[in-house]
C-alpha cells in the first residue's frame, strides 16, 4: 500500500490510531511518508472531528517536530502500551494501582508501579482521552 492509498483511507476514517512513523523521519530524504500521513490525519481531524490518536515516542516526536501536535485529537508517548490498552490487556502500572489482595501487597504493588510507571502513565493518559471522547 502506498502513501497515497493510506492518505485516502485516512481521509474517510472516523477514528485513527497511529503508532510508528513511516520511516526515518529525522532525515529529510525519508520524512515524506510521515509528513504526508500526518497531514492526512490533521485534515480528517479538522474536517470531520475524527478521533485521531498518535501513539508512540517516535510518532509523537515526529508530530511535534513537523508542526502537527495541535492538529490531532491526542498524542501519547505510550505506543505499545496504548495498543495493549486498546486490546484490553491489563497494564503493569494500572494493575499496581489496583487494591492490594494481601498484607504483603503494598510493597509488591509499589514495586510493580515503579517497574511499570511509564507504561501506566501513558495508559492513563490514553484512558482519560478515550473516556472524554465517550462521554
Amino acid at each position: 500500500m502506498c502513501i497515497r492509498d493510506s492518505s485516502r483511507i485516512i481521509s474517510n476514517a472516523r477514528t485513527v490510531v497511529w503508532n510508528g512513523p513511516m520511516g526515518v523521519f529525522e532525515e529529510e530524504a525519508f520524512a515524506t511518508g510521515t509528513r504526508t500521513l500526518l497531514q492526512a490525519v490533521a485534515d480528517v481531524t479538522k474536517r470531520s472531528s475524527a478521533t485521531t490518536i498518535i501513539g508512540g515516542g517516535d510518532t509523537a516526536t515526529a508530530a511535534i517536530a513537523m508542526g502537527f501536535s495541535d492538529k490531532v485529537a491526542h498524542i501519547s508517548t505510550g505506543g505499545g502500551a496504548s495498543l495493549e490498552l486498546l486490546e484490553g490487556k491489563t497494564l503493569p502500572g494500572i494493575k499496581a494501582l489496583s487494591p492490594a489482595p494481601s498484607a504483603s501487597a503494598p510493597s509488591q504493588a509499589f514495586q510493580r508501579f515503579i517497574m511499570g510507571a511509564s507504561v501506566g502513565i501513558a495508559a492513563v493518559s490514553m484512558l482519560a482521552f478515550i473516556w472524554r471522547r465517550l462521554k
